[in-house]
This record gives structure tokens, sequence and C-alpha cells, in this order.
């Protein structure tokens, strides 16, 4: 649990830095658009090692989110639209 929490911190570290000066989501490559609620990686199909969603999230908004992003201004994810334009993290 430790070296979970230690590796998603030096993720979102890494992202920010990436990313700083965008103010607007993340998309992590994670999904429920199979089945709603149960969030799954698009690489592999298998659910995410960590989760951290923000307060009152995912809340899929008009039937609609089904794409997690990191959001930079909570440091936390939400649900948001597939269709939504957004940076995107890569595995190197």
């Amino acid at each position: 649990m430790c070296s979970e929490q230690f590796m998603y911190i030096r993720f979102v570290s890494k992202i920010f830095l990436l990313v700083s000066g965008y103010h607007s989501g993340v998309w992590l490559g994670v999904t429920d658009v199979q089945i709603e609620n149960h969030f799954v990686a698009l690489s592999n199909g298998r659910e995410p090692n960590y989760i951290h969603w923000a307060k009152q999230e995912p809340n899929n908004i008009a039937g609609e989110e089904h794409c997690a992003l990191y959001w930079l201004a909570t440091k936390a994810w939400h649900d948001g639209s597939c269709s939504r334009k957004a940076h995107y993290v890569c595995k190197k």
C-alpha cells in the first residue's frame, strides 16, 4: 500500500511537471464504457492498481462521462466525456 502511494505521488509530480501551465484534464487511458462504474485500462482491460477519484467522482454527468482524467486543479481523477480534447499520458 505505501509503495503504491509513493509511486502515485511520483507519477503526479511527473505529470505536473510535464503539463504545468495546462489547466485542464489529462487523459489516463481508463474507461468504464463497457460496464458502468467498472473502470479498466484501455491498453489491457485491467483495473488500475491505484485510483484517486475526486470527491463525488466518478459522477457520469448526463450519462456521458466514461473516460478518466487527472484534473490538475484538484490533483485527483474525474470522469469526463471520451470525445473531449485533452492531453494524454503515455508510458515510456
